[in-house]
């Protein structure tokens, strides 16, 4: 059985993969369940804000098919997911 401690560093894997900063998202697991909340900000790269619906579903899905997760939950301030897509909500 994959530990809660192992699947918080493969998730933070995934977010430095992505160059999400980790340094303002707290990441979360509890029986392996994955709840990731903070400011979603880039690191080394700009990612435009039209890209940043195609990031989060990969990252979702990513962390999704990590051994031991059973279910993701993404609350990054200004996004929102609505019926499988992600918008702005600071532009809706």
């Amino acid at each position: 059985m994959v530990e809660d401690w192992e699947i918080n560093v493969e998730v933070r894997a995934c977010l430095v993969k992505r160059f999400i900063d980790t340094r303002i998202v707290n990441i979360s697991t509890n029986n392996g369940c994955v709840f990731i909340k903070g400011e979603l900000n880039f690191t080394g790269a700009v990612v435009l804000d039209e890209h940043i619906p195609t990031v989060l579903t990969k990252l979702e899905k990513d962390i999704k098919y990590l051994k031991g997760v059973k279910d993701v939950k993404l609350e990054f301030k200004d996004w929102m997911k609505v019926n499988e897509r992600w918008i702005n909500i600071k532009e809706a």
